[in-house]
């Protein structure tokens, strides 16, 4: 999700059970509307807000929604959604009207086992495209689907990256500098993450790789969190040790390819989603984390430097939270 969480106002769409819950944020200190806030450390104030808030929620009927995904699919400067739906092998595709609703779903494309969905230009046309992990094989698996600018999308490319992975979280950004939109993928069975490189047509190829600092990872999400203008990591695993709570794991970019481990959180119970956003104001990259077996979410305010605060808590209002995204559904700045 490229550029789409700059307003100082993000919103946040939580999967939760067979339904999406979306929740409108404004910018107050310390005023809660709904959802209520479960525990809420103490942290030093950042410039201009302490706390983020949000109204809702709305719900929009999927089925059995295990990702979100927040872009604009077809230009018209708008936010869209698409979703990946295990229960039927589906993608969900909804199109914004720019006030915070959103069509009908439209299930476009069936894939294997669908878990988590990211978008980015891979073949330079200037369309948005769809890279999608499937973990129905112990192979690392990977289906991409190029987009032709109007909500529509091309036929699956299947991508096999490794006899060992079980792909579980995707993400798109050109880690390397050279231009080219490259692929960050999750490997549960190797506890890892996968870099491959795109050569610009629309495919990838495995380049190395990093520990994801737990097991088995779930989630990522690629933002600069430092400031340095290379893209970072933040990769949720299941459990940061042997048992017990999941955790958060921030990795910095050397621009060439490359990352290292800058910082550690510990979240809750099966963290199974990773968003980024703006959340208090300060300019500086958040974290929204969908704990699933926790029946709640984490923000983890960012420190600019590519480490990130204490988490605060809120209800999901739903059996379990699969999937965070956060954008600007309204509008409203």
């Amino acid at each position: 999700m490229e550029n789409l969480n700059s307003s100082f106002r993000p919103n946040i769409a939580v999967a939760s059970g067979a339904r999406l819950v979306l929740l409108l944020g404004f910018v107050l200190v310390a005023s809660f509307v709904s959802p209520t806030p479960l525990t809420h450390s103490a942290m030093p104030p950042p410039p201009v807000c302490s706390v983020p808030n949000f109204t809702g929620p709305t719900t929009i009927g999927l089925d059995s929604p295990d990702a979100i995904l927040v872009d604009d699919f077809n230009k018209d400067g708008k936010p869209d959604l698409a979703a990946t739906n295990r229960a039927s092998d589906t993608i969900s595709i909804m199109l914004g009207d720019g006030s915070g609703g959103f069509s009908a779903p439209t299930s476009l494309i069936k894939g294997r086992d669908p878990v988590f969905i990211a978008s980015g230009d891979l073949n330079g046309d200037g369309n948005k495209d769809l890279v999608v992990a499937n973990d129905s094989s112990v192979e690392g698996e990977l289906s991409i689907f190029l987009g032709n600018g109007t909500g529509g999308f091309g036929p699956r490319r299947q991508i096999l990256f490794s006899s060992n992975g079980s792909a579980t979280a995707v993400a798109i950004g050109d880690v390397n500098g050279d231009g080219k939109a490259d692929v960050v993928v999750t490997r549960l069975l190797g506890n890892s993450v996968a870099i491959l490189l795109g050569d610009g047509t629309g495919n990838v190829v495995a380049s190395g790789g990093v520990s994801s600092g737990g097991f088995a990872p779930t989630s990522l999400a690629m933002r600069d969190f430092n400031g340095d203008g290379k893209l970072d990591l933040a990769v949720t695993n299941q459990i940061a040790t042997d048992t017990g709570p999941g955790n958060v794991v921030s990795f910095l970019g050397d621009g060439a390819g490359h990352f290292a481990a800058a910082g550690t959180v510990v979240v809750g119970t099966n963290p199974a989603s990773i968003a980024v956003g703006d959340f208090n104001g300060d300019t500086k990259p958040d974290l929204a984390v969908a704990n699933m077996d926790s029946d709640n979410f984490s923000v983890l305010l960012g420190n600019g430097n590519g480490t990130f605060g204490t988490p605060v808590i809120y209800d999901a209002r739903g059996l379990s939270a699969q999937s965070v995204v956060a954008a600007d559904f309204n509008g409203d700045g």
